[in-house]
């Protein structure tokens, strides 16, 4: 019976797993033909949407291309392609408007400017102006707006064209009047100027006949004032010839004058007025005091000349003696007596002359070297020293014509660095002058003694060119000097003053009596040597 037992439980499950497989299956169903349906409900709806909107995109579509084509742009299928050409066509029309705006504005004020002075011009002007403005300055644009200002516009510019028209058929009928009542004027004027006319013509027949003895009245008096003419012509050339020689008489004089008158200058024992007088002399100490200050100019170790107290003047000859200054003060000086205090027949008193040539209270002399200058005559030039002495005394050396060779001259040197202290560039030496000749010059120097053992040039040696053209310059600085009333000094005068001596630098003259060089030449370097001459040759001397 077991078995039995066992089978039926086995069913019995079976029979279970069955029935709860099937409720299962039953909901399972229930369920899923619950959601087919939903979802084919839900299907439904979205295919109705779907058919809904496809349609309403066609309609849309269909009236957006009608709109592109009733605004010109049917042809363009691209939406951006359209906003582009839009973008452009409102950039043309608004510039279109401005060039509109622009003649309305032109039209207007040439009509102005022509006399139009009805204020309606004026109004309209404004308007269009004002419109396109609003046009321009719209950031959004419309279709409609654009037709609305568009249409304003145009209203505005038909207005202004009528008035236009009707201002110029009242002008045109004006005028019509005008040239009518201006042509009876003109005939009225024609009539008056034929009568005129012949009037003139009359007139002019008259005249002519009185020209013609008018010309005849003309040649005759011209015929005379050429012969007038020529008289006069004859009578200014021998005036002329007479003024030219009467000039030439007058210059001829006057240089015989200023040239006796620079001769009668170098003689002249009354040279200048005192620089200053002596005040007080003190013999044990060798020295004195002089009226001349600092604040004139005087400085330590100028050298002064003196001369007795009675002299009319400054004489020009020897003076008493010298002093050199030893210091300036503002009332007075002292000075060295150099030469002079021993001298028992004309000693050196209180009030005697004190002088310089070089100097004057308040300003320096300015001096003029002209030609060579041979201090102690041994024919070497020594206008070195010269300057020195000058600027010793006071003096200032502004002028200098050199001669040739003098610039290899001992000192020279020191020459071109005094110049150079001036502030005037040194000029090349051989035959040039140095500075400017003006009125402001006190002396020009001049050396006209000769050495005591120069030479003379043979008559088969010719002067060189250099000295031939300083021989030129040399006339035209005196002559220069004697138009700017230049005084001439000597030498041997200018050094008097400075107190340069000669003793000691004067070359000795037992050399000069035991030696002739020209005698010398002519023995060692004949003219002619003959053809039997055996005598070497001589190398030639330097002239000292």
């Amino acid at each position: 019976m077991p078995p039995q037992s066992n089978d039926s439980q086995g069913l019995k499950i079976a029979v279970a797993a069955f029935v709860t497989l099937s409720v299962i299956l039953a909901v399972t169903t229930y369920f899923g033909f619950s959601s087919a349906s939903t979802a084919n409900e839900k299907l439904a709806a979205a295919e109705k949407k779907v058919t809904d909107s496809a349609s309403a995109a066609n309609t849309a579509l269909t009236q957006y291309q009608e709109l592109i084509s009733r605004a010109g742009y049917g042809a363009i299928t691209d939406h951006a392609s359209v906003q582009a050409a839009i973008k452009k066509d409102e950039a043309a029309l608004g510039a279109e408007l401005d060039s509109i705006v622009k003649d309305l504005n032109e039209a207007v004020a040439k009509a102005q400017a022509g006399g139009e002075a009805n204020p309606k011009f004026e109004e309209l002007r404004q308007a269009a102006n004002s419109i396109a403005q609003q046009y321009q300055s719209e950031p959004n644009k419309s279709y409609k707006d654009s037709l609305v200002r568009i249409a304003s516009l145009l209203r505005n510019l038909s207005t202004i064209t009528n008035n236009f028209a009707l201002n110029d058929i009242d002008l045109r009928r004006s005028l019509t009047n005008q040239n009518q009542v201006n042509l009876a004027r003109l005939n009225q004027t024609t009539d008056a100027l034929d009568k005129k006319a012949k009037d003139l013509e009359e007139e002019h027949r008259l005249h002519e006949s009185q020209r013609q003895t008018l010309n005849e009245a003309v040649d005759l008096a011209q015929t005379k004032m050429a012969q007038q003419s020529t008289e006069i012509a004859n009578l200014q050339s021998k005036y002329d010839t007479t003024v030219e020689a009467k000039d030439k008489t007058i210059k001829q004089a006057r240089s015989i004058a200023s040239q006796l008158q620079q001769e009668k200058d170098k003689k002249d024992n009354v040279l200048d007025r005192p620089d200053g007088r002596i005040t007080y002399v003190d013999l044990g100490r060798n020295e004195i005091r002089v009226n001349l200050s600092r604040r004139q100019g005087a400085r330590p170790q100028m050298k002064f000349a003196i001369f007795d107290k009675n002299a009319a003047g400054v004489p020009s000859d020897q003076p008493k003696g010298r002093i050199e200054l030893l210091s300036v003060g503002e009332q007075d000086s002292i000075a060295r007596i150099e030469t002079g205090s021993t001298k028992p027949f004309a000693p050196i008193s209180m009030g005697d002359i004190v002088y310089s040539a070089a100097w004057s209270p308040g300003s320096p002399e300015k001096f003029a070297l002209v030609g060579p200058i041979d201090i102690n005559r041994d024919g070497k030039d020594d206008r070195a020293d010269l300057i020195r002495l000058i600027e010793a005394a006071g003096g200032v050396v502004a002028y200098d014509l050199v001669p040739p060779g003098a610039d290899a001259a001992p000192g020279i040197k020191a020459i071109n660095r005094y110049y150079q202290s001036l502030g005037v560039p040194t000029p090349p030496r051989v035959g040039k002058a140095l500075g400017e000749l003006d009125s402001t010059y006190a002396y020009y120097v001049i050396d006209e003694r000769g050495a005591f053992s120069s030479t003379r040039l043979r008559s088969d040696e010719v002067e060189s060119a250099d000295v031939i053209a300083f021989r030129s310059e040399k006339s035209g600085a005196i002559a220069a000097c004697r138009e700017n009333g230049i005084r001439p000094i000597p030498i041997d005068k200018l050094l008097a003053f400075l107190g340069y001596s000669q003793l000691g630098s004067l070359p000795k003259i037992g050399e000069n009596e035991a030696r002739d060089a020209n005698a010398l030449k002519s023995l060692l370097r004949p003219r002619n040597p003959g053809a039997g001459t055996t005598a070497p040759a001589v190398k030639k001397e330097e002239d000292n």
